[in-house]
């Protein structure tokens, strides 16, 4: 934490280290500014960041590290501390919440463009994994689909080549296994 000279709380900064392919262990970090992100309302701090501004700083801090650490899968979360405007439950309790706030729940039956091409089996275990990676239902996904077609079909390969390096993986550590099996026998 850092703090300006009259002792309040001015930053929180927040480490986190990955290791890349090559083994090489990087160190990436984040400082989060208290005045950039302290929630407030009617001009006064919100409950959380009033009686704990250190942990709340500290969460945006370290969420930030994460999303710079991995982008492909951390890249679009956003905890609750860091959304001004955000639905909370102090805001809850003081308003209403309204179309505005949160906007209207999409259709169940929203449909995407899929690229001529395209493997649709693929395309909706992605969808899947971004259902759960999000915790989000289907036509919401679909909706954001919708909104940022580009982010998403430059995403797609990407997650299929992980999903193909993964069963690759999986199939060299049964092979492994078969070989240990015949070894002992």
């Amino acid at each position: 934490y850092s703090y300006k000279e009259d002792k309040s709380l001015l930053s929180a900064t927040a480490y986190v280290k990955k290791m890349t392919r090559d083994g090489t262990w990087h160190q990436i970090s984040s400082t989060a500014f208290f005045e950039e992100y302290a929630q407030s309302y009617n001009g006064r701090l919100s409950q959380f960041w009033g009686k704990m501004p250190h942990v709340m700083l500290s969460k945006v801090a370290e969420s930030n590290a994460l999303r710079k650490a991995f982008p492909f899968e951390l890249g679009a979360l956003y905890s609750s501390e860091e959304m001004h405007n955000g639905i909370s439950k102090t805001k809850i309790e003081d308003e209403f919440l309204t179309e505005e706030t949160i906007g209207t729940a999409p259709q169940d039956d929203v449909a995407i463009e899929i690229p001529e091409g395209a493997d649709l089996k693929l395309v909706d275990e992605y969808i899947k994994y971004l259902e759960k990676l999000y915790s989000q239902t289907n036509p919401v996904i679909k909706s954001w689909i919708n909104k940022s077609p580009k982010r998403f079909w430059e995403t797609f390969p990407k997650w299929v080549a992980l999903q193909e390096k993964k069963a690759k993986e999986e199939v060299e550590e049964k092979i492994v296994e078969i070989k240990e099996v015949k070894v002992e026998e």
